[in-house]
C-alpha cells in the first residue's frame, strides 16, 4: 500500500509574482565575440544579482559609449519575448560561467569593421569605453567594453542587431 505522505504534489494555487528586472538588480558584461564575415561580434551578459528574481523584458537598448559618456555607436533595439525570468543571486561568477547554477541572459550584436570605398575604414573605428543597456522601464546597466584586442570596435561606430542573435539563456 503506498504512503500517501510520499505521493507528488502539484502546486494549484497561484504562481508566485516576479516583478521586472530593474538596473539596480543587474549587472553586467561584455564578451569580445571575435571578427568574422567584415564584421565585430560582441556579446552582452545580464545576470540578477540581487536577493529576489526578476523578469527581463523588452525591448532592451544597447549603444556603446566614450569615456565621456557620449555616443560612441549608434543604438539597436533588442526584443525580449517572451520575457526571461533570471536567477536571484547570480553574481559575477556566472557572467564568468564558472559555476553554471543559475540562468543569465546573453544576446550578440555586431558592427561593421569596413566601409566603403574598397573595403577600408576611411570613417574611423570607433572604440567605447562601455555599454550602456537600457531597460524599459528606465535605467541602464553599464558594462565596461574589453581592452585592446579583447575589445569591441566598429568603422564609424556601425553597430547592428538581428533577430536570431538572441536575447538566451545561458543554461544553469
Amino acid at each position: 500500500m503506498p504512503n500517501p505522505r510520499c505521493a507528488p504534489r502539484t502546486w494549484s494555487g497561484p504562481r508566485p509574482r516576479t516583478s521586472a528586472c530593474r538596473a539596480g538588480q543587474l549587472a553586467a558584461r561584455y564578451q569580445n565575440g571575435g571578427l568574422a564575415t567584415q564584421n565585430h561580434f560582441g556579446n552582452i551578459d545580464i545576470a540578477d544579482i540581487s536577493p529576489r528574481q526578476c523578469t527581463l523584458t523588452g525591448p532592451l537598448r544597447l549603444r556603446g559609449l566614450t569615456a565621456g559618456g557620449r555616443a560612441a555607436t549608434g543604438t539597436v533595439s533588442i526584443p525580449v519575448s517572451p520575457t526571461l525570468t533570471l536567477t536571484p543571486d547570480a553574481g559575477a561568477a556566472t557572467l564568468e560561467r564558472d559555476t553554471g547554477s543559475a540562468l543569465a541572459a546573453t544576446f550578440t550584436f555586431a558592427g561593421a569593421t569596413t566601409g566603403p570605398p574598397f573595403g577600408q575604414c576611411v570613417a574611423g573605428e570607433m572604440h567605447p569605453a562601455s555599454w550602456a543597456l537600457a531597460l524599459p522601464g528606465g535605467g541602464s546597466v553599464l558594462s565596461a567594453n574589453g581592452r585592446g584586442s579583447g575589445g569591441f570596435y566598429s568603422c564609424a561606430g556601425s553597430l547592428f542587431y538581428e533577430r536570431g542573435m538572441g536575447p538566451e539563456l545561458l543554461p544553469g
